[in-house]
């Protein structure tokens, strides 16, 4: 039978697999209200690690999600000069998604990690090289499409 601290730290990727195979599963979150759902989602994902506790970010992590807001506020705060409104507010709606994600599991890492009394490791370059391109060959295959209508 597994321990507690076992289960938790299952937790983040549960989280981020769940996360993909949503929006996966949602016309791949290409649609706006995809990124909203899974935005509430993961707020509310959120709020259950803030309430669980666990170890605090490193100074690293909060720069990650500091400039991933402000991203995300400059892009609220287009509104003012905008041209097409309703397309600027859709993008808003995904910049919160790129906010509330990468929140998720750094704070479900962190009470993870903290309940198994292990410290944080980043991830290997090789990985994020490797995640990156695939989320790059994934969206520029989906705009060539579009482009060849």
């Amino acid at each position: 039978m597994k321990s507690h601290s076992d289960l938790r730290s299952l937790a983040p990727g549960l989280v981020a697999g769940l996360s993909v195979a949503a929006l996966a599963a949602d016309a791949g979150g290409y649609d706006p209200t995809s990124w909203g759902w899974s935005a509430i989602v993961l707020l509310l994902v959120i709020a259950a690690s803030l309430v669980a506790g666990g170890r605090r970010l490193a100074p690293l992590e909060w720069a990650l999600l500091g400039c991933l807001a402000a991203l995300a506020g400059w892009v609220w705060l287009s509104l003012a000069w905008s041209s097409d409104v309703s397309q600027t507010v859709k993008e808003g709606q995904r910049m919160l998604l790129y906010v509330a994600g990468p929140a998720a599991l750094l704070l479900l890492s962190a009470v993870a990690l903290s309940s198994a009394g292990r410290s944080a490791r980043p991830p290997s370059s090789s990985s994020l090289r490797r995640s990156t391109s695939r989320m790059g060959a994934g969206r520029g295959s989906r705009s060539w499409r579009g482009w060849r209508r």
